[in-house]
C-alpha cells in the first residue's frame, strides 16, 4: 500500500508541474520564426530566422536586446 501512495504523490506532483508549465498568456509572446521578410508582420524583418525589429542602436530594441548586424541590415537580436 505504501508504494501505491508514493506513486500517487509522484503522479500528482508531475501533473501539477506539467499543468503549471502549460497555458498562461502572462509571459512574453514567442518570436515568430521566418525565412523571408514577407512572413513577418508590421515593420518587422526576418533576421537570423526570426521576425525582429530593425534598429540603429540597442536603444531601439525592446527587453534590453542588442542591435546586431544581420543579412538584412541592423536588427534586434532574436531570442
Amino acid at each position: 500500500m505504501r508504494i501505491s501512495s508514493l506513486a500517487l504523490v509522484f503522479v500528482f506532483a508531475f501533473t501539477a508541474g506539467v499543468l503549471h508549465g502549460c497555458g498562461g498568456s502572462s509571459g512574453p509572446k514567442a518570436t515568430p520564426k521566418c525565412e523571408l521578410n514577407s512572413e513577418c508582420t508590421g515593420n518587422l524583418v526576418c533576421a537570423l530566422g526570426y521576425c525582429v525589429q530593425q534598429c540603429s542602436s540597442s536603444k531601439d530594441c525592446a527587453n534590453h536586446e542588442l542591435c546586431i548586424k544581420s543579412d538584412n541590415g541592423n536588427a534586434c537580436r532574436p531570442p
